[in-house]
């Protein structure tokens, strides 16, 4: 987690120049209290950037941010803020650590391994998956641009049934 740190601190100023804006998604509490700090200074001074968005994956399990996401809604039931019957999907992605990403559309999926490893598992239901052998390292334009022709070629159907 050092390392993560460092390279944020010797990335900030790549990151605001190309107006990126820097999120983290995760248990970011474990996170050491430098790393924490680091991150949380490079986030809020990336805030208003409109570029392209970062979002890191740190100290990050799908398992747990849905088990997290019940826990915020249980509270807010508890504190009155919220009924029972007001809970439905909207609440609950909010609640989420990736809810303001959105349902995702695309999840390519690096290293020949077939399997969404515990990642982003609410806001993958339904993503279009595309799974390639290459490492993540070695992962070129090319290859991006391969499987966004593959994504493009696909019926979203969002769980609808296309009769023919």
């Amino acid at each position: 987690m050092g390392l993560l740190g460092d390279y944020l601190r010797k990335e900030r100023e790549k990151i605001l120049q190309n107006n990126i804006r820097l999120h983290a998604i995760g248990a970011l509490s474990r996170l050491p209290a430098k790393t924490r700090a680091a991150l949380r200074e490079l986030m809020d001074a990336s805030r208003d950037n409109t570029g392209m968005v970062l979002t890191l994956a740190l100290s990050y399990s799908g398992h747990e941010e849905i088990v997290a996401a019940a826990q915020q809604v249980a509270a807010r039931v508890a504190n009155g803020e919220l009924s029972p019957d007001q809970i439905d999907e909207t609440v609950f992605a909010e609640a989420t650590w990736s809810g303001w990403l959105g349902p995702l559309d695309l999840l390519i999926r690096t290293s020949g391994e077939l399997r969404l490893s515990n990642f982003m598992l609410y806001s993958v239901a339904y993503a279009e998956l595309v799974f390639t052998p290459k490492m993540w390292p070695d992962f070129a334009e090319s290859d991006l641009d391969e499987a966004l022709a593959a994504y493009a070629c696909r019926e979203r159907r969002f769980g609808d049934i296309t009769c023919s």
